[in-house]
């Protein structure tokens, strides 16, 4: 992981970020004071005091910072997130939409805390660092399920699960239905029945918009 101040990369960019995003990493900024504002998948944020910006592995995001913006951000490398990260508990759902949600005193304590174990070189700071940033983690994703910012729907079969990890790997190759089918060992049509059940599209509808996000970004 990896933690950095807002005005420390923000004075060398003249507070602007053109859009961009990182393959492997989740970032969580949080704004103490002064704002600006967020682009996150073509969606424009205002950003202000106590307002806390995530930012799912992959995801375009750029920003526009006033001069003099104070806050935090920490980044963690998709291998932690697989660490920290329960597949039961559902928390990789919410996080994986780039929004901004509201900053609480208990985000703050967290990056505080995440600050100060960061800068030193104490005895166990990997592990705690990587407690604390689950303690981030899970407070961002709380913010974001209650604060309605998403989609609650039907919860995701362990087979639609597996097609969209599938999606992911083999998108850029444009596989159709029938191999992701056959890689589920599923029929073509028992696969757009699972895709229409868990979100309201075919398999062939998911797929092509998989290869038009990416070529969007």
């Amino acid at each position: 992981m990896h933690c950095e101040t807002i005005a420390a990369r923000s004075v060398l960019h003249e507070w602007e970020f053109a859009p961009h995003r990182h393959a492997r990493l989740h970032q969580v900024l949080l704004i103490e004071s002064g704002g600006g504002q967020a682009v996150l998948e073509e969606r424009v944020h205002a950003l202000g005091p106590m307002r806390v910006v995530n930012v799912p592995i992959g995801h375009v995001h750029g920003f526009s910072f006033k001069p003099g913006t104070q806050g935090w951000v920490v980044t963690v490398a998709a291998e932690m997130l697989d660490e920290v990260l329960t597949p039961s508990e559902g928390l990789r759902r919410v996080l994986a939409h780039s929004t901004v949600v509201r900053g609480t005193p208990p985000m703050r304590m967290a990056m505080e805390q995440i600050f100060a174990e960061f800068a030193g070189r104490h005895f166990a700071r990997a592990h705690i660092l990587r407690a604390l940033s689950g303690t981030l983690i899970g407070l961002v994703a709380r913010e974001l399920a209650e604060g309605a910012k998403v989609p609650s729907g039907k919860a995701k079969s362990d087979l639609f699960k597996r097609f969209e990890a599938l999606l992911e790997q083999h998108f850029l190759q444009r596989w159709t239905v029938s191999q992701y089918a056959a890689a589920l060992s599923v029929t073509p049509t028992h696969l757009s029945r699972l895709t229409h059940s868990a979100a309201g599209h075919s398999a062939s509808h998911l797929i092509l918009d998989r290869v038009i996000r990416e070529a969007r970004r």
